[in-house]
């Protein structure tokens, strides 16, 4: 019989929560496949699941780890050991019964820490770990019929959720359309010298429909590679805002010839003065390993009109035998993102390579960023991000 040893990073009362919801049900994050290891392939990480294809418990998770180094056009720092908000470190637990009436029902409870996360470290927090920054990403139940589609209920995705961040390329875990995942938090430098009041997040955003919330969700099934989704919610995590938001979505995903192609579109209601339309669409050739991603999304708000393009070319090869190798360049065009007569701009060049044994991923990405409005005159940033994700 063999024994898996788990130790839990973080407090007490949230590991005794999840334990108490996922033994009322449980599922993996299927919305985000970052969140669930390979297991196609013999690794030297087991999983950590005990069960069959008809019943099992499984706990689940990734480290995500690295050094960060931003410059603001005076001074360059240093982040480490940063969290990558790419794809956070997480760890969640999953339960899944299947019935002989053709319904199956899966739970979720899912959780992040990220006391030094890329999207929060900045010029004026260097060092600064918040080693309280527990985030409860999911706490779910959906019942799932071939034929009926899928039922969702508690803190999960929306339906709109990463419908501008569909992505082939292979390198997603080290830059894709959210720019400010890798360096939200800095502040661009005003070109007289000292800091503005600007960060990266404020001028970059992918506006990716409404994430999670606590909502009611339902799935069609697929039909020929397409399938539609709507929810209506509200945010209690990490903050409750009583406001009721709710979006419906469209999704496809499939394989054409030597071609897999995989895209989104989705108009949502972040609040009563704002709609938002987002979608993003990715082909991935399997003989040559070329893949093309296209992203973008208009807000509609009362404050100010937003928009954005990202393109992003990459390639997949195998260089080596212990898994693929991807390479990928990109550019984000926005307008009025910050606010009204801005201009964002950035390009991009990231590295992913594949340890297939171990479960993880090795990256480098290289980011520039150019922020414009009619206030001031800002100097360029920059960013490398270099780490691994392992996961389990």
């Amino acid at each position: 019989m063999r024994v898996l040893r788990w130790t839990w990073i973080g407090s007490p009362t949230l590991l005794a929560s999840s334990v108490l919801f996922a033994s009322i049900a449980g599922a993996q994050d299927v919305n985000n496949p970052a969140t669930t290891a390979d297991s196609s392939k013999e690794t030297l990480i087991p999983e950590l699941r005990v069960g069959d294809d008809e019943a099992y418990v499984q706990i689940y998770g990734q480290i995500n780890k690295g050094l960060l180094v931003y410059g603001d056009g005076r001074s360059t720092l240093g982040y480490f050991p940063v969290d990558n908000d790419n794809s956070s470190t997480r760890a969640g637990i999953t339960l899944f019964r299947q019935s002989d009436i053709g319904w199956s029902v899966t739970a979720n409870v899912e959780a992040e820490w990220t006391p030094y996360s890329t999207s929060d470290v900045n010029q004026l927090n260097h060092g600064d770990f918040n080693w309280d920054s527990y985030l409860l990403r999911k706490a779910e139940v959906h019942f799932n019929n071939h034929d009926v589609g899928r039922i969702w209920l508690g803190q999960g995705s929306m339906a709109s959720d990463v419908t501008a961040e569909i992505d082939l390329s292979g390198t997603n875990v080290v830059g894709y359309s959210d720019l400010p995942q890798t360096a939200g938090g800095q502040f661009f430098r005003l070109e007289d010298g000292p800091l503005s009041s600007v960060t990266v997040g404020d001028a970059f955003n992918n506006f990716d429909g409404l994430s999670r919330k606590f909502r009611a969700r339902y799935d069609t099934p697929s039909v020929a590679g397409f399938r539609l989704g709507a929810s209506v919610g509200t945010q209690i995590v990490p903050d409750v805002t009583h406001l009721t938001v709710w979006d419906i979505a469209a999704k496809y995903e499939n394989t054409l010839g030597n071609y897999e192609v995989a895209g989104a579109i989705a108009y949502s209601r972040p609040n009563t003065d704002e709609s938002l339309v987002d979608g993003s669409i990715s082909v991935l050739h399997d003989p040559s390993g070329l893949n093309l991603t296209v992203a973008g999304a208009y807000s509609d708000a009362k404050t100010r009109n937003s928009r954005y393009v990202y393109v992003k070319l990459g390639y997949q090869t195998d260089i080596i035998d212990a898994g693929k190798t991807a390479f990928s360049v990109d550019a984000y065009l926005g307008s009025d993102v910050a606010v009204d007569l801005s201009d964002s701009q950035s390009i991009g060049a990231q590295l992913v390579q594949n340890l297939d044994y171990l479960r993880t991923e090795l990256y480098l990405g290289g980011r520039v960023y150019s922020y414009d409005d009619v206030t001031a005159n800002f100097d360029d940033g920059y960013s490398i991000l270099a780490g691994a994700r392992t996961k389990f």
